[in-house]
C-alpha cells in the first residue's frame, strides 16, 4: 500500500490521506513534481549548519512542515464553527505546501543574485513549471487558479479572503511550523510556543476578509512572537550566519563585475550569475551543493578577492566584524575608510572585501490598513471593532519596534 502518513520531528504525523474529497495519490503527485522535489537540496536556513551543526533541515521538510500546520489549523476552525468549502479547504493547504517553492540555494542568501522574489519564482513555476501546475490541477479542476489567488493574497470568493492569511501574515502556517522546526535543528529551543493553543485562539474576522484571535488566546500569540524575536536575534541574524551569508552575495557580485571570463566553466552555477535574465529551466536546475562543490574549482582563482571569499566559505573563515546597534552606522565609517585602505595594500577590491551589513527585524507590526498591514486584531467579545492586539499587551507593544544592528565586515589574506 502506497505511502499516506509521513513521519516528522515537529508535526509528529503527516497526513497526506486527509484532504476533503482528494486521494492520497493526489497529493504525493504534487510532492513528488520535480518542482517540490528539489526543495530537499535547499537548505531551510542557508550558512547556519555552519554555527549550528544539527542545521541542516530543508525547505522541502518545512513545506511539509507547513502543510500539515494548515489541515490542522483548518480542522480546527471547522470544528469551532468556520465554514470553509472543502475546495477552498485543499487549496489552502496545497498553496501552504508549495509556498516555498521559489527558494533558490542557501534559501534568501541568493533572493538578491537572483534578481526576483522567491515569492515571484514561486508564482511562476505554477505558472509555466513543468509538472507542479499540472499536478495541482490534477487534484481538482480550478485548484491551480485557486493557489495562485491564496499566493497572491488575492482570493476572490466572497466571505474566504481570510484564508490566504494561514499562507502568509503576521500568523501564518508557514511561521508556526519554522519557528518550531528551525527551534529544534538548531537546539536553541527559542522559538517554542504552544502551537495547539494558538490556533485554538484564530477565527475569522465577521467581514471574512482577515483572521482574528480571541481575547483568550492573547497570551498565547506572546509567546508566539517573543519565540520569534528570540530566534531572529540568536539565530536568523547571527553575525557568523549573516558574515558568510552576505560573503556568499559578495563573492556572486565580485564574480559578476569580473565578467563572465573570470567565471571558470567548470562552474556552470556561478555562471548563471552571467545571465541577464535567469530562465525558469536554469533555476530549476540550481542546488545548494552545486555551489559547494564550485567553491573547491574558485579556490585557486587568479583574483585574490574571489580567492579571500572563496577560503571564508570553503574553509569557515567567517569575515572579521565590528558591531554598532541602532540606524546610525556612522560610527563605522572611519573604522569602514581603514580596513578598506588596508585591503587595498594586499590587492583585494576594498568596496567587495569590506562591506557594511544592515541586519534589522521587526517583531511585529501592528495593523496599518493604510500601509497594507493586517497586523493581529482582536475579536472584541462585545460585538465591537476588532483592536490590534497591542492595545492588549504592553509587551507586543514593545516588540512592535524595529530591531537594528550594523556590521562592518571584511576579509583579508592574512592566515588566522
Amino acid at each position: 500500500m502506497a505511502t499516506t502518513k509521513i513521519k516528522d520531528p515537529v508535526e509528529g504525523i503527516i497526513d497526506l490521506d486527509r484532504l476533503p474529497g482528494v486521494p492520497a495519490a493526489r497529493v504525493r503527485e504534487v510532492i513528488d513534481s520535480m518542482e517540490m522535489q528539489r526543495l530537499r537540496g535547499i537548505r531551510q536556513l542557508g550558512f547556519s549548519e555552519w554555527i549550528y551543526p544539527g542545521a541542516t533541515h530543508t525547505r522541502f521538510a518545512h513545506s511539509l512542515g507547513t502543510f500539515q500546520g494548515a489541515q490542522r489549523t483548518m480542522r480546527q476552525l471547522r470544528a469551532a464553527g468556520a465554514d470553509i468549502p472543502d475546495e477552498w479547504f485543499v487549496a489552502t493547504a496545497l498553496a501552504c505546501l508549495v509556498h516555498d517553492l521559489g527558494h533558490g540555494p542557501f534559501s534568501h542568501t541568493f533572493e538578491a543574485l537572483a534578481g526576483r522574489p522567491h515569492e515571484e519564482w514561486t508564482r511562476r513555476m505554477i505558472e509555466e513549471g513543468p509538472e507542479i501546475g499540472e499536478r495541482l490541477e490534477a487534484v481538482h479542476p480550478g485548484t491551480r487558479g485557486r493557489v495562485l489567488q491564496l499566493l497572491r493574497n488575492e482570493v476572490a470568493e466572497e466571505g474566504l479572503a481570510w484564508l490566504a492569511d494561514l499562507v502568509s501574515s503576521s500568523l501564518d502556517c508557514d511561521r508556526m511550523d519554522y519557528l518550531r522546526r528551525d527551534a529544534l535543528y538548531t537546539g536553541t529551543h527559542y522559538g517554542s510556543f504552544d502551537r495547539d493553543w494558538l490556533i485554538r485562539a484564530v477565527l475569522p474576522s465577521r467581514d471574512g476578509r482577515a483572521i482574528l484571535i480571541d481575547p483568550k488566546g492573547t497570551s498565547a500569540v506572546e509567546q508566539y512572537l517573543i519565540g520569534r524575536y528570540h530566534m531572529f536575534q540568536n539565530v536568523y541574524l547571527h553575525k557568523t550566519s549573516r558574515a558568510l551569508e552576505t560573503a556568499f552575495a559578495r563573492l556572486g557580485e565580485r564574480l559578476r563585475a569580473l565578467g563572465p571570463g573570470a567565471t571558470p566553466k567548470s562552474c556552470p552555477a556561478f555562471a548563471v550569475l552571467h545571465e541577464d535574465e535567469i530562465t525558469l529551466s536554469r533555476y530549476l536546475a540550481l542546488r545548494d551543493a552545486h555551489f559547494l562543490v564550485e567553491l573547491d574549482r574558485l579556490a585557486e582563482h587568479e583574483d585574490a578577492t574571489v580567492r579571500a571569499l572563496t577560503r571564508a566559505l570553503r574553509e569557515r573563515r567567517p569575515p572579521r566584524a565590528m558591531t554598532v546597534y541602532g540606524e546610525d552606522p556612522t560610527a563605522l565609517d572611519e573604522e569602514m575608510q581603514r580596513r578598506r585602505e588596508d585591503a587595498r595594500r594586499e590587492g583585494l577590491d576594498p568596496p567587495t572585501a569590506v562591506w557594511l551589513d544592515r541586519a534589522a527585524d521587526v517583531p511585529y507590526r501592528p495593523y496599518a490598513p493604510q500601509q497594507g498591514r493586517k497586523g493581529l486584531r482582536v475579536q472584541d467579545p462585545g460585538g465591537g471593532e476588532p483592536e490590534d492586539i497591542t492595545h492588549r499587551s504592553p509587551t507586543l507593544r514593545a516588540l512592535a519596534r524595529p530591531v537594528v544592528v550594523h556590521r562592518l565586515y571584511w576579509i583579508t589574506t592574512e592566515e588566522g
